[in-house]
């Protein structure tokens, strides 16, 4: 009795409010936060012990599944690094893990494993983490609990190597079992994680996409792997990982191909599109945003006029064609890529990938690529009143609240003629705007009767006009540039289409025609200031639709003129200044007449 009484006390007197003391060992049913070291070795301060032979039981709480299949190893690091537990059987499907009691709801783990060259953590049947390589690799994610216990093991990364694991930390998130919005990456080589994530010389896109993509946004899991093709993709437990969590609201951006083109991968042009298609339709119905992107080329993809060109490269021609019969959005980086390598030429392209090696990119490269990904992905960011941590730089979706503070200028119209052949959209700067609406012509996206996209006038819309635009670009354009598609705003007595064609984005605005028919953005501004802001449109109609332009609810211009295009598919802008707040700004386009308004493809805001 007095034994049982002691041991009371002693909890008390500790504080242990995450764990419950009993008589027959340490029960970690009560805790919403967990710290395991494994291994023989020491126990680091704050962490539960956990050795080869721990069993699991109910009443530990945690413990192995058959510890029979693990071994207590040492390993290279320190603290919790210095030792590890080695997993003899594996595989995502195994039945040796580890297991951990835990209440239902969203929890995020952390990993760090011991010594091993590469090696994938698996939980709940699935792939979470591919790849990791090195000694005392770190990385963590979000898995929802749904049935009261996580079940993890390391498996799998590279043959004939040990899968080791030195710690865990478990947190829960929420008692909702749901993960956050997410962005699921598939891909190969060019696109994976590598370790250490934060010093790594050589780096996938997809790796450095969180430096643009904030986590107030989005959470980004990238399921991408060296060597990786698309049957490999499909069939060896990546996709179905990510098909086991994807929700509507999330988005899959899948790059495939570069490996296809392998003889070894024994994959024609034809099978791999109809392998990539399977992908597609079953991701979409989900309900998730599922984007194709290109692979981008070599950095020896010059030619002696120094232009950047792979567009025919790693089936690029098929994952153009797959997107536009799907109906999906297409990244086509190839393109965008080869734009930006030309404008700054052969040798500092070289420089963005690994030494010797044309095909990976660097940090550098990949810090690159993941900026242009992000820069032409139509991510519809969450603007409620948390401040995002990376400032974006793409179109936030429509809050209907009101900013505080207000313009104190009135704004001012420009003209809206173009004043250079390289401005192709009218918004007075060159920029990756103008790059787009060429790239999107290469694949029949852009309707250009009026040949403005033909700048070297040969007859076609190819790369040489993208090289003309890029050389433009470096001296001149500006990384402030954000588009905002009109049929991901708020929309007001309107509808949003995809008949008529020569427009960006999944569609454009059909106004009602009703006067107050309206859309409304909200524009995120990094800096209080002076803006430009230009309306791409058209008007099929032979008679001027204005608008009423607001921004903050203060009216910016009280009737700016919409005139006839000629045709709906012919896309024309008008541009105005106007005096934007530090952060998010209401910006409200109103038809002021029975005639309602154009037909609105997005809008474009330069500072």
């Amino acid at each position: 009795m007095l034994k049982k009484k002691l041991s009371k006390i002693l909890c008390v007197l500790f504080g242990i409010s995450i764990i419950t003391c009993n008589m027959t060992g340490l029960n970690v049913k009560a805790a919403t936060d967990y710290k395991f070291d494994f291994g023989g070795g020491k126990v680091e301060s704050g962490y539960t012990g956990v050795s080869a032979s721990t069993a699991y039981s109910k009443t530990l709480g945690y413990g192995f599944n058959t510890p029979s299949n693990m071994k207590n190893v040492t390993a290279s690091g320190s603290g919790v690094g210095s030792d590890a537990v080695q997993f003899l059987t594996y595989g995502t499907k195994s039945s040796n893990t580890f297991n951990v009691d835990l209440p239902n709801g969203l929890y995020e783990v952390k990993v760090t494993l011991g010594d091993t060259a590469r090696a994938s953590v698996a939980a709940e049947g699935v792939f979470q983490i591919i790849n990791m390589t090195g000694n005392n690799a770190v990385d963590k994610f979000q898995i929802p609990i749904t049935d009261g216990q996580l079940n993890i093991l390391v498996t799998e990364g590279k043959t004939g190597t040990a899968f080791t694991l030195s710690a865990l930390e478990i947190k829960k998130l929420s008692d909702n079992p749901v993960t956050n919005r997410t962005i699921y990456i598939g891909g190969d080589s060019t696109v994976c994680n590598y370790y250490p994530l934060d010093t790594s010389v050589q780096a996938g896109w997809g790796q450095m996409l969180p430096k643009y993509v904030s986590s107030t946004y989005f959470q980004i899991r990238n399921m991408a792997s060296s060597g990786q093709f698309a049957r490999g993709f499909r069939d060896d437990g990546q996709f179905e990982a990510i098909m086991k969590y994807l929700k509507p609201g999330d988005y899959f951006i899948l790059q495939l191909g570069i490996n296809d083109t392998n003889s070894k991968n024994e994959t024609t042009e034809a099978q791999f599109k109809e392998i990539m298609r399977d992908m597609v339709v079953k991701s979409k119905a989900t309900g998730a945003t599922v984007v194709l992107s290109t692979p981008q080329g070599r950095a020896t993809d010059f030619n002696s006029s120094g232009v950047h060109n792979a567009e025919n490269r790693w089936y690029r021609p098929s994952i153009v064609a797959l997107a536009k019969e799907e109906n999906v959005q297409l990244l086509d980086l190839n393109v965008l890529s080869s734009a930006y390598f030309t404008s700054i030429g052969p040798d500092a392209t070289l420089a963005l990938y690994m030494t010797g090696d044309s095909l990976h990119p660097n940090r550098a490269g990949a810090t690159q690529l993941a900026r242009i990904a992000y820069e032409n992905l139509k991510l519809p960011l969450n603007t409620s009143s948390v401040t995002p941590t990376n400032t974006p730089t793409v179109k936030p979706s429509v809050s209907t609240n009101t900013p505080t503070n207000t313009p104190t200028n009135t704004p001012v119209v420009t003209s809206t003629a173009t004043l250079m052949v390289e401005d192709i959209n009218g918004d007075n700067v060159v920029n990756m705007a103008d790059v787009i609406m060429i790239a999107r012509s290469f694949n029949a996206q852009v309707s250009d009767t009026n040949k403005r996209c033909d700048l070297n006038k040969d007859g076609v819309i190819n790369m040489g006009d993208v090289i003309l635009i890029a050389l433009k670009f470096n001296a001149v354009a500006t990384p402030t540039s954000t588009i905002y598609q009109a049929e991901e705003a708020y929309i007001s007595l309107g509808t949003t289409e995809s008949v008529n064609t020569g427009y960006t984005g999944s569609g454009y605005v059909n106004y009602d025609n009703v006067v107050g028919s309206y859309v409304e953005w909200t524009v995120y501004a990094p800096t209080a200031g002076t803006y430009s802001l230009s309306f791409i449109y058209s008007n099929g109609t032979t008679v001027n639709r204005p608008m009423e332009v607001m921004v903050n609810n203060n009216v910016a211009v009280s009737n700016l003129d919409f005139n006839s295009t000629e045709t709906w598919t012919t896309w024309s802008n008008v541009g105005i200044k106007v005096n934007l707040n530090a952060g998010n700004n209401l910006v409200r386009a109103t038809a002021t007449t029975a005639n309602g308004g154009p037909n609105i493809d997005y809008i474009d805001v330069v500072k």
